[in-house]
């Protein structure tokens, strides 16, 4: 063996000989501190301390800390480690050598003649034939000099018995004897818990009681929130929620003097009640909550006057709560900056029905995406917003015709809005700045200034909305140009421009879309378009009356409001067509309106009559033939307004 490959080996062999001594000196020193805390921990197990006081149990445990901590500071204290001329005499005892048999290895020859060489040369040869003779031996702590009695042997076994007697408590047990409960010391007395589990209104569930199911299993209905009241501890217990998600929320005091906390749960996972230590708790498991379901059973079709009829179904395990017409372009126009999926809001069943099934009616002649060919989808939407998506339907809607030049292009740019649906980019922090407010009411209000030129919405907007501004802001660059011959299409478009510059977000954008659609209108129909909105709202509400639980109440102050929207829509119409085509045209359609005049009022009549008499089907029918009646003046009064401008034409 060469020498430094001798050397290595020694270094190995002297540094697990260290090891062992370490070892044994440990199990010497903390041989009565071990049995100490065995024969404590086997007590607790058995639930010795469990049957002194409260105050008395928290007492021990801080005495068998405070002793763990005093035997641990004394051992380190006269701790002395193995140093290696001690493990080289151990390592050469164990290979039954002599204490010195390894020093050759160091040495160098004390003289360089002839006889010395030969002589050292000789030692190291034994030395290197003694390297590698090494031998471990095995452990001797030399405990029965401590341990007369064998209690390091009886103790682990009796530990083992006594956990399977503790069973599931055993750490519970262990927790209250060695990590002291500071609580009865601080006041707090025994702790009675009552607790209940609400499910969400939706689920139309009964509360679930948890006050006698601590420490068990509890299904429960989805989107519970939990209620937990406590007695006993001085101060404010913590309610902890460890599942996916982790949840947390401090007790206060309820009027009564109770500890009371109310938790909403994300999901299964275990609740528990803490006062330094873990006081009681319970493994939630609510039921998941499925998407809904929902599908066309019959292709979409298109109604008179840009409606559409849409027979559907859809389903849920709670209930559907709303229900959408998500349209997407297939070729949108070469100009859009985005074509985002737009959502109509449809007619939803009453109830919240866990089936349901109908054929409504929805009116898309405002849909940005009108005259386009799309792809449509059904959405069902539960109480807590999961999406049920149906299979898609393509079609072409339907589309109102505007020949107007500037209700177009309002309609356009409005598309621009509503097509790009993104999120605005995130607004950079800035400071509240306020200034005082003078003598008014108590004079020590402050006002707050909002500058939208330091801080412009519109820069963070998505691309479509700028566009949309950028084109309001060309449309309207000269208001004395002679091309706004109504003023009230040039302010509306204006105030559009204006929301849109301090939209901060893109439902808010929402606002300038309504604002543009209303200036269309009454840029092709003049006045006569707020009359013809308030007409389709009073409709709107009547259909919906008649559908409530006492629609006989309902229906009275509802056929009342759309019989004056009526009145005045009859009215607006020769002042409109007096207003846009000259006085003839007003002479006709006065005519029209008072022909048909008589023919609505008698429609109201039955409405009003089968209403009261609860026959709530009949009247809806009846108010379904009094908007095809309206209907059909629209389209007299559309067709004359035609034939005159081909007249003109000509």
């Amino acid at each position: 063996m060469k020498l430094e490959d001798a050397l290595a080996q020694l270094a190995r062999e002297t540094a697990r000989a260290r090891g062992r001594l370490w070892l044994e000196r440990a199990l010497r020193a903390g041989l009565q501190l071990a049995l100490a805390l065995g024969a404590w921990a086997l007590l607790a197990l058995l639930g010795a301390p469990a049957l002194l006081p409260e105050a008395a149990q928290s007492l021990a445990a801080f005495a068998v800390l405070c002793l763990l901590v005093w035997q641990l500071l004394r051992l380190r204290q006269h701790w002395r480690a193995p140093s290696e001329d001690e493990a080289r005499a151990r390592l050469a005892a164990d290979s039954r050598l002599d204490a010195g048999a390894f020093e050759t290895l160091r040495d160098q020859p004390a003289r360089y003649d002839e006889a010395a060489l030969a002589l050292w040369r000789g030692a190291r040869e034994r030395a290197l034939v003694h390297v590698q003779q090494l031998r471990g031996g095995r452990l001797r702590p030399g405990l029965d000099a401590q341990d007369r009695f064998k209690l390091r042997y009886l103790l682990p076994l009796a530990l083992a018995g006594a956990l399977i007697f503790a069973g599931a408590r055993a750490p519970e047990l262990l927790a209250r004897a060695f990590a002291p409960d500071p609580g009865p010391l601080l006041g707090d007395k025994a702790m009675a818990i009552e607790a209940w589990a609400t499910p969400g209104e939706y689920t139309h569930a009964a509360p679930v009681s948890l006050s006698d199911r601590l420490g068990q299993r509890v299904a429960t209905p989805p989107g519970v929130e939990v209620i937990v009241r406590v007695t006993g501890p001085a101060g404010a217990p913590l309610l902890v929620f460890a599942g996916q998600q982790r949840r947390q929320t401090h007790f206060t005091r309820a009027a009564d003097g109770a500890w009371e906390a109310r938790l909403a749960l994300p999901g299964p996972g275990r609740l528990s009640i803490q006062r330094f230590r873990e006081r009681g708790f319970w493994n939630m498991a609510p039921a998941a909550d499925a998407a809904p379901y929902a599908a066309f059973t019959a292709p979409i079709t298109k109604l008179a006057n840009q409606r559409a009829a849409i027979t559907w179904r859809a389903s849920d395990d709670f209930g559907i709560r709303r229900l959408l017409l998500r349209v997407r372009p297939l070729e949108p126009p070469p100009d859009l900056t985005r074509a985002d999926a737009f959502d109509t809001v449809l007619e939803s069943p009453a109830g919240d029905p866990r089936e349901a099934a109908a054929n409504s009616e929805i009116d898309l002649a405002d849909h940005p995406y009108a005259g386009l060919e799309v792809e449509a989808r059904l959405v069902a939407i539960d109480a807590i917003g999961q999406e049920g998506v149906s299979a898609p339907l393509r079609l072409t809607l339907p589309e109102r015709e505007f020949r107007q030049q500037l209700a177009r292009a309002a309609l356009e740019i409005r598309r621009h809005i509503l097509a790009d649906r993104r999120a605005y980019r995130r607004a950079p922090s800035t400071r509240t700045q306020t200034a005082p407010a003078g003598g008014i009411v108590f004079g020590n209000e402050r006002i707050e200034l909002r500058d939208y030129s330091s801080r412009p919405e519109l820069a963070r907007a998505p691309g479509g909305v700028r566009r949309a501004a950028q084109m309001l802001d060309e449309l309207t660059a000269d208001a004395g140009d002679g091309y706004f011959r109504d003023r009230a299409v040039y302010l509306g478009l204006r105030l559009g421009r204006s929301e849109l510059g301090v939209a901060a977000d893109s439902a808010q954008t929402g606002l300038a879309a309504r604002t543009l659609w209303r200036t269309a209108q009454r840029a092709e129909y003049g006045g006569a378009a707020d009359t013809r909105s308030a007409l389709e709202l009073a409709q709107r509400e009547l259909s919906q009356a008649l559908q409530s639980p006492t629609p006989r109440e309902a229906a009275r102050a509802r056929v009342e409001a759309l019989r004056r929207a009526t009145e005045r829509f009859l009215q607006a119409l020769p002042q409109e067509a007096a207003r846009n085509q000259g006085a003839a045209a007003a002479e006709d359609a006065r005519a029209r309106s008072e022909i048909t005049s008589a023919e609505i009022e008698r429609q109201l009549d039955e409405i009003e009559r089968l209403s009261e008499q609860g026959r709530s089907e009949e009247a809806e029918a009846a108010s379904r033939r009094l908007t095809e009646t309206l209907q059909n003046l629209d389209r007299q009064m559309n067709q004359a307004e035609a034939e005159q401008l081909r007249a003109q034409e000509q």
